[in-house]
């Protein structure tokens, strides 16, 4: 029988929980960098100043690793992270070179790395900050005259800037990728939650009766090439009386076990369906009107005898069930088919109830 456990359940998406990793990747490429060219910096005879900001760099985005590692502080680490960027190419850019530097090509990573790691927010913050980065030392060096550069840039500089540069681009692409790829699989996630939830019955965990209606007509147009199946309609007994004795929790109960009993006899493509209140409704596909019978009439008697546990103590129940077969040689509606087994219940029940009646054409 197709049940609600035959659904996916997905983790609601969260854009937040990508943060987290994308944080993490970049610390640990970013302090991967940076101490890569503290010691090439150092080797190479960079100004000792743009070495000490390559090692300062290095140590900020390790604690952001620390931080994102242990903490749910991410923010903060996307921050920090951000910042030992930023400076890793401060000091180069002034003392190499100053607006001629080719370090400054970096700067346009800094917004990104922000914008992954931190959201639309962040990103949009430092952009302007690189902006006005660029602007302030094109104006310290074009326009007041002063230029701080110790060691002018060199081709193996501008060689090594783009080299790392496309780099950290493949980098970024994977990052982002595998950003998009969870938000959109969590998404779809959500998406199959929320269809979940508008089919099945919050009571009894099946399906309600617009998902019954849903798969009845697709069956029904299925069938129209000279297949049968047949509808079961089911009403328990007395259930008035089981509320009125035991209360509604009791009477939840009884409608859970009834579910139960009916999931142990029905098979697995059959849809189980709760039209609302005490009344449920079957599905079996591909069934001529004697094997739904059959069915109809074990389950009859398998609810008769199997008494419910409920917290009241055990609870005996019989339920009327009317059947209405389908017939491609019958131009029969969906909605007729439905009514003519609310109608042959109706009958079981005038008839004494905990009976099966088939609703029968006639000429």
């Amino acid at each position: 029988m197709q049940t609600r456990e035959n659904l996916p359940h997905p983790k609601a998406p969260s854009y937040q929980a990508t943060l987290g990793p994308a944080t993490r990747y970049g610390a640990i490429t970013g302090s991967s960098f940076e101490l890569f060219f503290t010691f090439y910096y150092w080797l190479a005879g960079f100004p000792i100043q743009a070495v000490w900001l390559q090692l300062a760099a290095t140590l900020i985005s390790l604690a952001a690793l620390a931080i994102v590692q242990y903490t749910k502080h991410v923010r903060l680490a996307a921050q920090l992270v951000t910042i030992a960027l930023f400076l890793c190419l401060i000091g180069p850019g002034i003392y190499t070179g100053g607006i001629d530097s080719s370090a400054l090509v970096w700067l346009t990573f800094v917004p990104v790395a922000a914008a992954i790691m931190g959201g639309t927010k962040p990103g949009l913050a430092w952009s302007f900050i690189c902006i006005a980065t660029t602007a302030g030392l094109f104006m310290l060096n074009r326009v007041f005259l002063i230029d701080l550069t110790v060691r002018p840039p060199q081709s193996i500089d501008r060689t090594m800037d783009l080299t790392f540069c496309i780099v950290v681009i493949a980098i970024a692409i994977l990052i982002n990728e595998r950003t998009k790829r969870q938000i959109m699989a969590e998404l779809d996630g959500a998406k199959a939650r929320l269809t979940e939830l508008a089919n099945m019955d919050p009571l009894t965990n099946i399906f309600n009766r617009r998902y019954f209606i849903d798969h009845a007509q697709t069956e029904l147009e299925r069938c129209r090439d000279g297949r049968e199946f047949s509808i079961l309609l089911i009403d328990v007994d007395r259930f008035k009386k089981i509320n009125d004795t035991h209360g509604h929790i009791i009477g939840d109960q009884v409608l859970n076990g009834a579910v139960a009993i009916c999931a142990s006899v029905l098979r697995k493509d059959d849809i189980l369906a709760r039209l609302g209140g005490e009344e449920f409704v079957i599905l079996l596909p591909e069934t001529p009107l004697d094997l739904a019978n059959d069915i109809a009439e074990r389950l009859r008697a398998t609810m008769e005898l199997t008494p419910i546990g409920t917290d009241a103590g055990f609870i005996n129940i019989t339920i009327s069930i009317g059947i209405s077969p389908y017939s491609p040689r019958e131009d029969t509606s969906l909605q007729d088919l439905i009514r003519h087994a609310d109608d042959a219940m109706y009958k079981a029940k005038d008839a004494g109830r905990n009976q099966v009646v088939t609703w029968l054409y006639t000429d």
